[in-house]
């Protein structure tokens, strides 16, 4: 279910008269942008749609903090009148606009939209990114050798699996990321390669150790 916020007076008003379809919760239905900010983390919303006009005399400091606030929600901000200079720099912020007059089967629509090309563009980044290398050793591999102790009284092994642990499991969070925009997919894939290779250096030091300690490991499982 998508957890969604309205902060839009005419928004709140139809939906307190009718009921979204199922697969919407409106976990925050309000005019007061403070209150977003001081409950937006909490409830960690999926989409935020925003009317600009309650933003205040600084829309883009209060879209930069919700953003860092709820970096992986999309957010739509409806204006009627602005200048354009504010649009482009609201733009720039991954931020999507949609221009008034707004209802809830169009904000349906376009919330669904953007939802499907979400999908889209994370499959889309995923098939993008470059195949890596398997992973050499196991969880249980590298459980082991995190209690395993050394020939030579030093910690290696356990710091080293540690670190592939670390490395392995930053791996798997930049491939999932969600991102609002082209350049977040860039990033993602730009960390997700370079921790792989860092993954697959480490993995290398950790089998030439193993090797000059005698350290055998139970097989991959």
């Amino acid at each position: 279910m998508v957890k969604l916020v309205i902060l839009h007076d005419m928004l709140v008003k139809q939906i307190n008269a009718n009921h979204l379809p199922s697969q919407f919760d409106i976990v925050f239905a309000d005019i007061d942008p403070q209150m977003l900010q001081q409950k937006a983390d909490l409830i960690a919303p999926d989409i935020i749609v925003l009317d600009l006009k309650l933003l205040g005399d600084q829309p883009l400091a209060y879209l930069q903090m919700l953003t860092q606030i709820t970096p992986h929600a999309i957010i739509i901000v409806i204006y009627a009148f602005c200048k354009w200079s504010l649009l482009q720099e609201i733009a720039k912020m991954g931020i999507r606009i949609i221009k008034e007059p707004i209802n809830l089967r169009l904000l349906q629509t376009n919330v669904l939209g953007l939802m499907n090309r979400e999908m889209i563009n994370m499959k889309t980044q995923q098939n993008n990114m470059p195949k890596m290398p398997e992973r050499r050793y196991s969880l249980r591999q590298l459980s082991q050798l995190q209690q395993i102790k050394s020939a030579i009284e030093c910690e290696c092994p356990n710091h080293l699996a540690d670190l592939v642990i670390a490395l392995s499991a930053f791996e798997s969070y930049s491939q999932d990321c969600r991102h609002r925009n082209p350049q977040d997919a860039d990033i993602h894939a730009m960390l997700y390669q370079h921790t792989a290779q860092a993954r697959q250096l480490m993995e290398h030091a950790l089998a030439q150790l193993c090797e000059y300690e005698n350290i055998v490991l139970d097989e991959m499982g």
